[in-house]
C-alpha cells in the first residue's frame, strides 16, 4: 500500500496506478524497492511473477517461440534476468485499457454521487414550492371567498352617485331613442 494513499486497497489498480507514472519504463527494483510502494509478502510474489511472465514472453519471441503468459506488463527491454536493472518494463495495452476503465468507472460513480445529491435537493425545493403554491391558492380562495360573503355596505353619498350616474344614463338612453326615430 502507498504511504499517502488509502484510496483504494485494490492490489491490481494500486500497481498500475504506480507503474503507470514510467512512461519511459521501469525495472524490478523501482517496484520492489520503492519506500512509497510498500508491498506485503504475497504481492511481492505476484509481482514476481508478472515481471517474470513479462521477460519470459519476450525471450521467448525473440526466439521465435509463442509465448503468452498472463501479466499486466510487457517487456520494453529484456535481459535473461527479470530483476536485472536492464529489463525494462511497461504497462501493456490490456492492462493499461482497463486501468482507463477503471479511472471511467470511478468517475462515473463520483459524477452519478453529485448528481444524486442535486435531484434530492431539487426534489426537496419542488416540495416546498408544492406547498407554498398550496397554502396561496388556498388563501386566494379564502380571501374570494370572503369578499364574496361579505356584505356590500353603500352610504348615501355613494348611493345618491349611482342614482344620479343611472338617471343621466336613462336619459341619455331616451333621447338617442327620440332622435333616432321622431326624425
Amino acid at each position: 500500500m502507498t504511504k499517502n494513499s488509502k484510496e483504494t486497497s485494490d492490489f491490481y489498480i494500486r500497481l498500475l496506478k504506480f507503474c503507470e507514472k514510467y512512461k519511459d519504463g521501469f525495472t524490478y527494483d523501482t517496484i520492489m524497492k520503492n519506500d512509497d510502494f510498500m508491498l506485503t509478502k504475497w504481492e511481492e510474489d505476484l509481482v514476481k511473477m508478472y515481471l517474470d511472465n513479462a521477460n519470459s514472453n519476450k525471450e521467448k519471441q525473440r526466439v521465435g517461440k509463442y509465448s503468452n503468459y498472463d501479466t499486466p506488463f510487457y517487456c520494453i527491454k529484456s535481459d535473461p534476468y527479470f530483476y536485472s536493472e536492464k529489463t525494462k518494463y511497461i504497462i501493456s495495452y490490456d492492462s493499461k485499457f482497463k486501468y482507463l476503465d477503471y479511472l471511467e468507472l470511478k468517475e462515473a460513480r463520483e459524477f452519478s454521487k453529485k448528481a444524486n445529491k442535486h435531484a434530492i435537493k431539487a426534489i426537496i425545493i419542488a416540495k416546498y414550492t408544492l406547498y407554498i403554491t398550496i397554502v396561496t391558492l388556498s388563501l386566494s380562495i379564502f380571501f374570494s371567498f370572503w369578499q364574496i360573503v361579505k356584505p356590500v355596505r353603500i352610504d348615501n353619498i355613494q348611493f345618491q352617485e349611482m342614482k344620479n350616474f343611472i338617471s343621466n344614463q336613462i336619459d341619455y338612453n331616451n333621447r338617442s331613442y327620440e332622435k333616432k326615430y321622431k326624425n
